[in-house]
């Protein structure tokens, strides 16, 4: 029997044990992992696992390596030249995935880990694994800087930790049975709202403002919500500009832009800036400069 033969047997042992381990962990928690369910679920003895395995910890670690896999599988899943269409690309491959998820899967399992005891001794793995999350979802942040499409004020590691929090508000909502509103209602426009803010970055060198509308009354507006939207259709007929203009300043992130679900929607805030002929940057200073008189 060759030594490649013998190390691909010990791997794949290896392997069933571990699945063994996200098995045992989704039916019983961490806690309950013990080395008896385990090397039951493996189908081999307890000592035997040992020949594989240092310890249980050894064992819950390297599950905690394949629960984390499936964090970055969705970093792999959009190649994306644009950095905020692949931050949603990688955000949407994530969110099917939960929704899709069987009782290995990332979601239910993460928060199994989160939940261990003190002793368990992992949670510095976890803290680890989660901070080099984040500095990937920051990287791709930072690229706007690169580009010149991000404001000096915007900080990459916050936008990352938001994204990571939407996350763990998704694995939550799974775990509670309430991916339904979840996923169709509240999912969508929290993750618009965190990368909207990307979307007020100034255009790239070079790119010419598509449409000027004339700065025109905003009584319009007058008297609705902050929070409040509007299609591309509507904001049309504030503007008194064709639609494929709205659209052509979507694009050129010449006016803040939203998606809702499949549709673009477009701020109060950002509206009320595009009338006053001003960039939004230049309407929060006008705002505050209001405030203080």
């Amino acid at each position: 029997m060759g030594i490649t033969t013998v190390r691909m047997r010990t791997e794949a042992r290896q392997q069933e044990i571990v699945r063994a381990a996200l098995e045992t962990i989704a039916e019983h928690g961490v806690q309950g992992a013990t080395i008896s369910r385990i090397a039951k679920g493996a189908g081999i003895t307890p000592a035997a696992l040992y020949s594989h395995f240092e310890n249980r910890q050894a064992i819950l670690l390297a599950a905690l390596d394949v629960v984390y896999d499936q964090v970055f599988d969705s970093f792999r899943s959009s190649s994306s030249t644009d950095p905020v269409q692949r931050l949603r690309e990688i955000c949407e491959h994530h969110a099917e995935k939960v929704r899709n998820q069987d009782k290995t899967s990332h979601a239910h399992l993460f928060l199994e880990f989160v939940a261990s005891a003190p002793e368990e001794g992992l949670r510095e793995a976890l803290r680890e694994k989660e901070h080099a999350t984040a500095s990937y979802l920051a990287s791709i942040v930072e690229e706007l800087k690169r580009q010149g499409r991000l404001g000096e004020d915007v900080e990459p590691e916050l936008i990352a930790w938001l994204i990571a929090g939407w996350a763990w508000t998704g694995d939550v909502a799974s775990s509670m049975g309430v991916t339904s509103i979840w996923s169709e209602r509240v999912s969508p426009r929290l993750l618009d709202l965190i990368l909207g803010t990307l979307s007020d970055a100034p255009p790239a060198d070079g790119e010419k403002l598509a449409v000027t509308p004339p700065a025109l009354d905003s009584g319009l507006l007058d008297g609705l919500p902050e929070g409040a939207v509007f299609t591309v259709e509507e904001a049309a007929r504030i503007l008194k500009i064709p639609e494929t203009a709205v659209e052509q300043m979507v694009r050129a992130r010449q006016i803040m832009s939203l998606r809702l679900g499949d549709e673009t929607r477009i701020p109060r805030r950002a509206l009320l800036a595009c009338l006053r002929g001003m960039t939004l940057e230049e309407f929060d200073r006008f705002l505050l400069a209001q405030a203080q008189k």
